[in-house]
Parts: C-alpha cells; sequence; structure tokens
C-alpha cells in the first residue's frame, strides 16, 4: 500500500516525487517575507512532481490573494518544463 509523505514547501528543494498535491499556492507565496522569494519557493514546488501534479485551492475570488489565479502562469524562459508531467487544478470551493 502507498503511503503520502507530506513534505513543507520549505525542505523540497533538490526532491523529486512521483506524484505531487499541492494545496493552497498562494499560502506558500505568502508566507514568505516577499513576493519574490515566495514565487522562487512556489516554483520549486511545482517542479518537484516527475508523473503527476495536483493544485488544489479553496476560497477567495478570481484575483484575491487567496486565489489560484493570483499567481503568475508564464514559465521563466530559462528553465526548461517537464512536458510529460501531467497537471490538474482542482477547487473545493
Amino acid at each position: 500500500m502507498l503511503r503520502p509523505i507530506v513534505v513543507p514547501a520549505s525542505l523540497a528543494k533538490g526532491l523529486e516525487f512521483d506524484h505531487v498535491v499541492l494545496l493552497e499556492p498562494a499560502e506558500i507565496v505568502a508566507g514568505e517575507p516577499d513576493q519574490v522569494t515566495g514565487l522562487r519557493r512556489l516554483y520549486v514546488c511545482l517542479t518537484r512532481a516527475v508523473t503527476s501534479l495536483i493544485v488544489g485551492t479553496c476560497g477567495g475570488a478570481p484575483g484575491s490573494p487567496g486565489s489560484l489565479s493570483a499567481i503568475p502562469t508564464d514559465p521563466s524562459p530559462e528553465k526548461p518544463v517537464k512536458h510529460n508531467t501531467k497537471f490538474r487544478r482542482i477547487s473545493c470551493c
């Protein structure tokens, strides 16, 4: 039986996982001292998935600080994108 592993965003750098579930990405950004550091931390979390990535969010109107749409979605042109990773966005509200 597979058991989920919970890894805080601050410890995810350098690790890779077959499947990643990322909850409340806006809170990861907001939890850092400045937005640039928060976006870097979020980038690390979003790029840990090898096979599948699920991003979940709850609450917040589109464009509000608690909303997934408040996170820029343009990948950095200098960073390679893993095209074989499946992505799904979910919302509980």
